[in-house]
């Protein structure tokens, strides 16, 4: 445990960075943050209580006195201030056909766990899990979210949901997801592959009423993840009050 001399002692941005650490460690295992508080008042901080936005902003400002290039990441990982959930996974299969940015699969593996969707398989020419940016999009993710590449989605649940911007493809508001199901996305340039848009059971797209006609894949994902995830759970919550 630092002393006043000793905690003085250290430079600015040693300090910064111990009181970092020691805050966000403290949030994170639930902990009581007095010792974060004793060192932060030789600095002259005023005490700290436990809410969520002031803890945030002092985070923040130790950071970017700590970090001379702070990212995103760095400043997202304390504010998801994250519990072990134990909602149910959805069977739900997701298959990504060939994304080429690792930054979409990590962002995509992150919004299939905030939802609890299921399963992420990756095609043969998809960013997979050994690219550093996947995994720093994912948060963590990718050691939560089941993840294979796998040859081809010949093995997985039926029906198969499209999601794509195409001719006569269903509005997402007013699609009724199947309970189980396998949810494709595909390529950032030119989508989901014909051959493979063909053997579709459904094509779905988000209504847009924008100047594009599309969003960045990863987006367009957490839009289609939300609703089908609320969508299931009212159905759910609906059978358990008719049984």
């Amino acid at each position: 445990m630092f002393t006043r001399v000793k905690f003085l002692s250290l430079s600015r941005k040693q300090q910064h960075k111990h009181l970092m650490r020691l805050l966000a460690h403290a949030v994170a295992q639930d902990l009581p943050i007095s010792d974060y508080n004793r060192l932060a008042s030789f600095l002259g901080f005023p005490l700290l209580d436990m809410q969520t936005e002031s803890i945030s902003d002092r985070y923040h400002l130790h950071a970017k006195e700590a970090l001379p290039h702070i990212k995103e990441s760095d400043l997202l990982r304390f504010r998801c201030v994250d519990r072990l959930s134990r909602a149910p996974w959805l069977p739900v299969d997701i298959y990504l056909d060939a994304l080429r940015s690792a930054a979409n699969v990590g962002s995509i593996l992150r919004t299939v766990e905030a939802f609890r969707l299921g399963t992420v398989f990756l095609s043969p020419r998809c960013a997979g899990l050994d690219r550093k940016k996947c995994r720093d999009s994912a948060m963590g993710c990718d050691m939560i979210v089941p993840v294979h590449t796998i040859p081809n989605p010949s093995s997985l649940r039926k029906p198969w949901v499209a999601l794509e911007v195409a001719e006569g493809a269903a509005s997402l508001d007013a699609f009724t997801f199947p309970p189980e199901m396998t949810l494709i996305v595909g390529n950032e340039e030119y989508g989901i592959a014909k051959p493979l848009l063909d053997q579709c059971d459904h094509i779905v797209q988000i209504p847009l009423v924008g100047s594009k006609n599309s969003l960045n894949v990863a987006a367009a994902f957490a839009v289609a993840a939300f609703s089908l995830r609320i969508q299931l759970d009212k159905k759910e919550e609906k059978n358990m009050l008719e049984t």
